[in-house]
């Protein structure tokens, strides 16, 4: 993927951190980041979602774009490291192509959400023909009203009062409506699936090229409109009464209901940490390319932006607990989704909510395209590699790929496919991205060697990895441990619904080690097992030049490692017979 010369494909350093930015920033910043900081305590999580960021996630990407950039292998071939290995880099890109669905499912009802944000009336502030009889009983019944708002929830039926609101029911009964076989499929949002498809084909069609046009205005539209939304709910009322309540400046709620395992898994999904993208973007950079500050950059505008989603949310919920009389936690812990029942409840009190409508949505909109865009980039990067004569046709390639994609996706877009494959997804198999990281961390570090990856990163970058970088390495490694075992007896104990779900994810993994450890006897019988543990002769930098010279600079480390130590010993024994001559002369 480097040119002849060895240079870095993006043509400019500024390129690629965009492209990491467009990969770092994803649906899962305005989805599961905000709707756990408010559901954890806002500002105590948003102190530890920072810390982890910079703490867990640089140490860990800087580990896979020193991975990818050494060897210039990508997520499949970086994992031949050893022989029994060599599978998983394909099980890596079966995980990108379920991402990408998932992301597919969800962007194309966020696109159809900002296509309708035009229309007047906006459909999901009505009743129509799919509403209920009880539909949008808050403002049209005064009994109602009076019961659940001016006596504060005290008849049973206010516990379920949020069935009967217009943004409720038109998702639950229109778009996704369990009809009879439970795929029936709404054709705005098979529009809005084939919008996603253009843009994927756009941002594909000529690679790299390609890419890099598209990263130009889709990386910074989110920021522009994140900023107008920050300082439009800086303007509502409400806001002064409610704000300390929604930022849990008093950590009440935040001791109550705190989990580090998932704000460690929303983070590793968030980063897309284990799912080679980082490996297939870095093998085409320069061998020089200054990789670490390029990794704290980027991750740095993921975390602002995390950030201030997060208060923007809180902000949000401030004028509806301020004109209804209730707790900003109550809004959160309803059971309805953030992105399509939440958000338009919420702006519904705003002034020009039609207009902020649009920003929300076409921002989460922006986000999930660039997702979809990334993985499908990096999938299809992987193809071209492994087949030249595709390689020669990217064009024709990506327009059939992105085809099939479309294709595949329709029966998602249904009852079944939201509420079985992308909840039951997120909420659950989407930790398997932390298995991954975990295996990652103990082949390229553990297994590999700290010290023989930081003589690699000295020999690639000229500065040997402080050993602070070392220690984020080894407690990064910990933490995924602990969140993964953590988080998956969470959810066997406490899943109901979607138990299967968690049973599926337990199958995954331990399918994988069986694998692995019947790969390990095949090769034991067949007296190979030394070699198939072995580390592939062929790993490191693949120009021959580059391959002498970093066996020669591991020579020259070996021997001023040995001259340290030889004038190390000679000066602790004659600094001995000093003290010794000392103590002869006192005599």
């Amino acid at each position: 993927m480097l040119n002849e010369e060895g240079e870095n494909q993006w043509s400019s350093r500024k390129v690629y951190i965009m492209v990491l930015i467009c990969q770092f920033i994803g649906t899962s910043n305005v989805n599961s980041i905000p709707s756990n900081a408010l559901l954890q305590g806002t500002f105590g999580y948003t102190i530890f979602l920072t810390v982890f960021y910079v703490f867990m996630g640089i140490p860990i990407l800087y580990m896979e774009s020193v991975v990818g950039q050494f060897t210039t292998r990508d997520c499949v071939d970086a994992w031949k490291i050893r022989p029994c290995f060599s599978y998983i880099g394909y099980i890596v890109v079966l995980w990108q192509v379920a991402i990408l669905i998932f992301n597919h499912i969800v962007t194309s009802f966020l696109i159809h959400y900002f296509l309708i944000s035009f229309e007047s009336p906006v459909p999901f502030y009505t009743c129509g023909s799919w509403s209920s009889k009880f539909c949008n009983s808050l403002v049209t019944n005064y009994t109602v009203n009076q019961d659940c708002i001016k006596y504060q929830n005290l008849f049973p039926y206010c516990d379920n009062l949020y069935k009967t609101f217009p943004e409720y029911e038109y998702w639950r009964h229109n778009l996704v409506r369990p009809d009879n076989a439970g795929y029936k499929i709404a054709w705005k949002v098979c529009l809005a699936s084939g919008l996603i498809c253009f843009f994927v084909y756009i941002g594909c069609f000529k690679r790299s090229k390609s890419l890099k046009w598209f990263v130009g205005g889709f990386a910074v539209y989110p920021m522009l409109a994140l900023m107008i939304l920050l300082i439009g709910s800086m303007r509502q009322k409400g806001l002064v009464v409610k704000f300390e309540e929604a930022l849990d400046l008093d950590f009440a709620n935040f001791k109550k209901r705190f989990r580090l395992s998932n704000l460690i898994h929303q983070i590793v999904f968030n980063l897309n940490i284990g799912t080679g993208v980082v490996l297939t973007l870095s093998s085409s950079t320069s061998f020089r390319n200054p990789c670490f500050s390029d990794m704290v950059i980027a991750v740095f505008f993921t975390t602002v932006f995390s950030i201030m989603f997060v208060f923007t949310i809180a902000m949000m919920t401030c004028p509806y607990a301020f004109e209804y009389g209730v707790q900003t936690l109550a809004i959160i812990k309803t059971p309805m989704t953030l992105n399509f029942e939440k958000f338009p409840r919420l702006l519904y009190l705003y002034e020009d909510k039609t207009f902020y409508l649009i920003v929300m949505f076409s921002c989460n909109a922006t986000l999930g395209i660039c997702t979809s865009v990334m993985l499908f980039f990096n999938i299809i990067e992987v193809i071209f590699k492994r087949s030249p004569k595709l390689s020669k046709y990217p064009g024709l390639t990506t327009f059939c790929s992105v085809v099939f994609m479309f294709i595949i996706t329709i029966p998602f877009l249904s009852y079944n496919g939201v509420n079985v494959v992308a909840l039951s997804f997120r909420r659950y198999i989407s930790i398997f991205s932390t298995f991954l990281a975990i295996l990652e961390c103990l082949v390229f570090l553990i297994w590999y060697g700290i010290n023989k990856f930081a003589e690699d990163v000295h020999f690639m970058l000229g500065i040997k990895p402080k050993n602070c970088i070392k220690v984020s390495w080894i407690l990064s490694i910990m933490f995924l441990i602990y969140a993964f075992v953590t988080e998956v007896y969470y959810q066997v104990v406490t899943a109901s619904n979607f138990i299967y779900a968690t049973y599926v994810l337990l199958f995954i993994v331990s399918f994988l080690i069986f694998v692995f450890i019947i790969r390990i006897l095949y090769a034991a019988c067949k007296n190979k097992a030394v070699k198939y543990l072995s580390l592939d002769p062929s790993w490191g930098p693949t120009d021959d030049l580059l391959q002498r010279s970093r066996a020669m600079f591991s020579a020259q480390a070996m021997t001023k490692e040995y001259i340290y130590r030889q004038y190390s010993l000679q000066a602790g024994i004659m600094a001995r017979q000093k003290n010794a001559n000392k103590r002869v002369c006192y005599r």
